[in-house]
């Protein structure tokens, strides 16, 4: 499956998702939003909720299409809808619109079946991070910063050409 990206207008990403679900093939075409759980307190107690992963109106088009019948098809479907912008490419090739795999896998990686990155669990070894649960198990060395206060770390991984930044949730235990 390879993926793509659509620019929408920030803010209205539901909305248009809601809209390529009915108006899309389901079978070819799966339209969704990377959301990531944050830490958040409610009522003086800490829960987790979600919110966009990439800000700044990206969707994202998982599909087997090849990019001749995608662009057709997004076109056709998204002319009619103000919130849309465009079908990200590569370069000058405006037909180059897949997400190269190492950046689609990266991102993968951390999804689970909703396309949320979850929190994780860890602990303090020495001076050193270890992961035992959650989407960063096995990813310590991407670790950038660690803020405790907020339980949040900071990955770097690559989307569309260049690195972004992402705060995922990691709780960390007590040293061993």
């Amino acid at each position: 499956m390879n993926w793509h990206v659509l620019f929408v207008r920030n803010g209205s990403e539901e909305q248009v998702v809601d809209r390529l679900k009915t108006l899309l093939d389901n079978e070819a075409y799966t339209p969704f939003i990377p959301m990531k759980e944050y830490p958040q307190k409610r009522n003086g107690m800490k829960t987790k909720g979600r919110k966009v992963c990439f800000p700044g109106g990206y969707i994202f088009l998982r599909s087997d299409a090849n990019a001749i019948e995608i662009i057709k098809d997004i076109t056709l479907i998204a002319g009619n809808m103000s919130e849309f912008y465009r079908l990200l490419h590569y370069g000058d090739n405006k037909a180059d619109i897949a997400m190269r795999d190492y950046e689609r896998q990266s991102i993968e990686r951390l999804l689970d079946e909703d396309f949320c990155m979850t929190s994780s669990i860890g602990f303090y070894e020495g001076d050193a991070v270890r992961v035992s649960s959650g989407v960063l198990v096995g990813m310590e060395s991407q670790i950038k910063k660690i803020n405790k206060h907020n339980r949040t770390a900071i990955i770097e991984v690559p989307f569309l050409g260049e690195t972004r930044r992402i705060t995922l949730m990691l709780e960390l235990l007590e040293k061993v």
